[in-house]
């Protein structure tokens, strides 16, 4: 979702970030959730970045390698951080690709759709494997046998094919109950 959130120009936020790279969200929130200045972390604004074997080190702002991250200034670290990460590498692709688009469809075309009508504009309607869903979904706060997972999968059962694409698609395909 978040490229198609790009193609929109709509800002992309924490949850994007989870969605591609949990890791990341989780060691970002872990941040935001503690008393950074206890722990001595003595980060700045800058990280590293590898490419092909070749570290590179990237200022997350003008000066940033000379800033300390404080709490007072760790929200606009995680912001950066976080937009580096969203976007880190693929800037140029990304604007290429979109001028070549736009050759095609004019970018203000797209501002009547979401991300995710987007993507199925682009992608069209894909078989959705219930059982591969079923057997590879993650859950929290309830188990495979809680009585409303098991309504629920029936539910996508007895609706199939438009009803679970939707669902689907509205938990970004990487549903979480």
């Amino acid at each position: 979702m978040p490229f198609y959130k790009r193609m929109l120009n709509k800002k992309l936020t924490m949850k994007d970030l989870e969605s591609i790279d949990p890791e990341f969200y989780n060691s970002l929130c872990w941040i935001r959730d503690n008393n950074i200045e206890e722990c001595g972390l003595e980060m700045t604004f800058c990280t590293d970045f590898e490419v092909l074997g070749k570290i590179s080190e990237v200022e997350l702002k003008t000066g940033g390698k000379d800033i300390q991250v404080t709490e007072e200034n760790k929200e606009e670290y995680i912001e950066l951080m976080m937009q580096w990460r969203l976007t880190r590498g693929q800037e140029a692709q990304t604007r290429y690709f979109l001028e070549g688009f736009s050759e095609v469809v004019p970018l203000e075309w797209l501002k009547y759709f979401d991300e995710r009508e987007l993507e199925l504009l682009l992608c069209g309607m894909q078989e959705i494997d219930i059982n591969d869903w079923q057997k590879h979904t993650i859950y929290r706060h309830y188990n495979r046998s809680s009585k409303q997972i098991i309504w629920f999968w029936q539910v996508c059962a007895y609706y199939y094919y438009y009803y679970s694409f939707y669902i689907l698609h509205t938990y970004q395909a990487d549903i979480v109950l």
